[in-house]
């Protein structure tokens, strides 16, 4: 039988049914018409009557996916049969497309309680013991553009709240431990454009950064605002279920696939990820656990972070600098990446401030890993700690060698970090993270492919919700500029002592661009 093609439309969806062989003379038909499908396109292949693929077939599948991909389109091929399944497995196919039996559905509601991870419950507890406030995630207003039709944002955004079960996650406790645990079956709530005056917006700001009540709640907040200056999009989730700046990319990336490709079923499992988790090997953590049990050892928050003040009270907690002198044109061709680089000059900065050869601290890695991982939502990051001795003279080039093996072997071993939250071994430790690609914590920012602006909101507790001693965060905006944020306990530290942190930081960025050799101490 020849091979007979039925084409279905739906907006940007192009469903194309299979019928009879694909085979070398066949094979151009089918690509004549996938050639005349816009590269931006959701693309289904139906593959139910497909009774035989060739090379020739696949090399189209292939080539295909390729372009839809880099378009932001996708092919799938659906519900293949037994004959073109083989295929498939034998030539190794199903890792290079995507094969589905069905399409994905709307995550069912999930009735089991599973644990907390590990991170989930060391925020949470840091929370109830370091805040005055529950709400630790910082919220954003983003004025969105004015040609961007907000009806489809909203049936976008109510879309990616259906096909994401991180969404209906809500805490409870076990009835039978009095644990806190998590379950997956709480109800979504569809938003709705709020249409308001200027003065109804103001009083709306100032009620927007509250803190989450935790037990049996909804834990993000999202809201769609319309006033005669603008349109709004407000973002916030509490900071155990989901995690800052990357949860925002993958956000806005479903909610602009969805703008752009109405109806299309992009969907991931958080809870899914936790029970492939709960079934990992035991050994591998007890290996884990015992590494970074040795990174900490004798860490002391008198040696290992800069001296305290006494303040006494609390005053501003964060502050943002732009790095100049270096833009992401300088690590074009290097040997070592843009994260050991800043980590280095960060680990020479606190080993100056704090006067000791030996560095302690941690550094945040996403979790995310493969093309899956990188459309779930849930929580996934790791804080890994990271030591390095120094000498009174450092050679560059050696150091960022010693912290891109150190990155590595904090990664080999991240089974083992749950058991270090536990024991709540790292509570103190400065923390280092590095966010490539930001979407900008203030001013510029990019919505549905739009510019965008991100603006502050007005907080009565945000100086409660320093999550640890001391977070440095480097930023990496797109661009190709950087920035430096300190974000600090108010407790302990008066701005001015993080100011000349800070200073330090940027200090050594430009020594160790310029030399082979510097002095520390």
């Amino acid at each position: 039988m020849n091979l007979i093609i039925e084409k279905n439309v739906t907006g940007n969806k192009v469903t194309l049914y299979l019928k009879g062989r694909l085979d070398a003379v066949s094979s151009k038909v089918l690509e004549d018409e996938l050639s005349g499908i816009d590269s931006k396109d959701e693309v289904i292949l139906d593959m139910e009557e497909l009774e035989y693929i060739s090379s020739a077939g696949l090399r189209i599948l292939f080539s295909t996916s390729k372009r839809l991909s880099k378009g932001g389109g996708t092919l799938i091929a659906l519900h293949p049969s037994e004959a073109v399944t083989e295929v498939f497995d034998v030539t190794g196919f199903t890792e290079l497309i995507m094969i589905r039996d069905s399409l994905p559905q709307p995550e069912e509601p999930d009735h089991h309680l599973y644990p907390l991870r590990a991170i989930q419950r060391w925020m949470l507890d840091t929370h109830f013991n370091s805040a005055a406030s529950t709400m630790m995630n910082a919220c954003g207003l983003l004025h969105i553009d004015p040609s961007l039709d907000l009806e489809k944002v909203r049936d976008a955004i109510n879309e990616m709240l259906k096909f994401h079960d991180i969404f209906r996650v809500r805490f409870v406790f076990d009835p039978d431990t009095g644990d806190i645990v998590q379950r997956f079956d709480g109800e979504i709530r569809e938003i709705e454009i709020e249409d308001m005056t200027m003065e109804e917006f103001e009083e709306c700001k100032k009620t927007l950064r509250k803190p989450y009540k935790l037990i049996d709640e909804q834990l993000y907040r999202l809201r769609l605002i319309r006033n005669p200056e603008g349109q709004y999009f407000f973002i916030d989730f509490y900071h155990a279920i989901m995690d800052g700046v990357g949860i925002v990319r993958v956000m806005f990336r479903e909610i602009e696939k969805r703008i752009k490709n109405p109806g299309a079923s992009f969907n991931s499992s958080y809870a899914a990820l936790i029970r492939e988790e709960l079934n990992k090997d035991k050994a591998e953590a007890e290996k884990g656990t015992e590494y970074f049990r040795n990174i900490l050892n004798g860490f002391d928050p008198l040696k290992h972070l800069p001296p305290a003040d006494e303040t006494g009270e609390i005053s501003e907690h964060e502050f943002e600098i732009p790095i100049e002198g270096i833009d992401s044109g300088f690590f074009k061709g290097k040997h070592f990446s843009e994260q050991a680089f800043f980590m280095g000059a960060v680990i020479l900065a606190m080993a100056k401030t704090t006067g000791q050869h030996e560095v302690i601290m941690s550094w945040i890695h996403s979790g995310r890993t493969t093309a899956s991982q990188m459309r779930i939502m849930g929580i996934m990051l790791c804080q890994l700690p990271i030591r390095i001795t120094l000498s009174d003279e450092e050679d560059v080039a050696s150091l960022l060698s010693r912290v891109e093996n150190s990155i590595k072997e904090g990664l080999d071993n991240r089974e083992g970090i749950g058991s270090i939250y536990e024991e709540e071994l790292q509570d103190e430790c400065a923390c280092f993270i590095f966010q490539k690609g930001m979407i900008g914590r203030r001013g510029e920012a990019s919505f549905a492919g739009l510019p965008a602006r991100a603006e502050p909101l007005p907080s009565d507790d945000e100086g409660s919700a320093a999550e640890s001693t001391m977070d440095i965060e480097l930023n990496a905006f797109n661009n190709g500029t950087f920035s430096l944020v300190i974000d600090y306990d108010p407790f302990r530290y008066k701005m001015s002592t993080m100011k000349a942190f800070a200073e330090s930081v940027i200090s050594f960025i430009g020594r160790m661009q310029e030399n082979d050799k510097i002095t520390v101490f």
